[in-house]
């Protein structure tokens, strides 16, 4: 979307103005803490450790969160050597990950694009909000299910096997858990190829979170054997090849906002972007059958 801004240096006190946000999908005001979308992002594979922006950076400075609050593109191994899998930018933009399923790939080796330390603490020092988190992807080789395991797409979790999210392609492993939900939408089952639209909205099963233990696992997007949900032995060998395309988190207790409201625009905004002529429409990229 392209427009033009013009900066007006007074104060308006009609509340019922259109506020400026670099997203629909974003809170008026506190709440949204992370949003991440690849139409923001430089050309070409992110480099290691690259910062990618949040565009939801202006409401998580009104939660009350201090300092850059980009997310952080990871590198764990080296996927790409021994043709155990590749990453590349789809004509859309979107990031795609293929993954070697003839024979196990190495553990520990993948990409993660991380939640930056200081939204991660905001997370930590609430663990009875209700956080709403959601992703955009599309899967272009799926999981070996038969292989066991759980490989999951986004997870803050512990080591503990508890946290705050789990997007995974087996139910029972995805978080929020139990009477901690309070909604949840898959638009496709994530272990079916094409489109997918999943969000999950709930408080933390970790009740008394400590930061350290999250340095396993705070990913917003995880590709191949990134963290220690996907480095689970007998699931080297059956990793799913996805797209990553957009990933949001808001705390629904302080934007005030429900978890319908928040769903239907987001879900709304993601049939647009993936129907015919919408920005991810068409989308072409390798096919993972050139890995076996």
């Amino acid at each position: 979307m392209t427009g033009l801004a013009i900066r007006f240096n007074s104060t308006f006190t009609d509340t019922d103005l259109p506020k400026f946000k670099y997203d629909e999908l974003l809170s008026d005001a506190a709440g949204s803490l992370m949003l991440l979308d690849v139409r923001n992002w430089s050309a070409g594979v992110p480099a290691n450790a690259a910062l990618l922006p949040n565009l939801a950076r202006e409401q998580a400075a009104l939660s009350g969160i201090t300092g850059d609050t980009s997310a952080v593109f990871k590198k764990v191994g080296s996927l790409e050597t021994s043709g155990q899998g590749l990453l590349e930018r789809t004509t859309k933009g979107g990031l795609h990950v293929i993954v070697r399923q003839s024979s196990p790939i190495a553990i520990d080796n993948g990409y993660t694009i991380d939640v930056p330390t200081n939204v991660l603490a905001y997370m930590l020092a609430n663990p009875t909000h209700n956080f709403y988190y959601s992703q955009w992807s599309k899967v272009t080789r799926v999981a070996i299910a038969s292989n066991g395991g759980a490989p999951s797409t986004m997870s803050i979790e512990n080591a503990a096997n508890a946290g705050y999210v789990r997007f995974s392609h087996i139910s029972g492993q995805q978080m929020p858990v139990g009477g901690n939900v309070i909604g949840n939408r898959e638009s496709n089952s994530w272990n079916v190829t094409g489109d997918s639209f999943r969000n999950r909205a709930g408080k933390s099963s970790d009740t008394t979170p400590v930061a350290a233990n999250y340095s396993i696992s705070k990913s917003l997007a995880t590709l191949g054997a990134g963290t220690r949900q996907n480095n689970y032995g007998p699931i080297l060998g059956s990793l799913s090849s996805w797209v990553f395309y957009r990933a949001y988190i808001e705390d629904l207790t302080l934007s005030g906002r429900s978890y319908a409201t928040v769903d239907a625009l987001d879900y709304a905004m993601y049939q647009e972007a993936f129907g015919a002529a919408g920005r991810f429409y068409g989308d072409t990229y390798t096919a993972p059958s050139t890995i076996p």
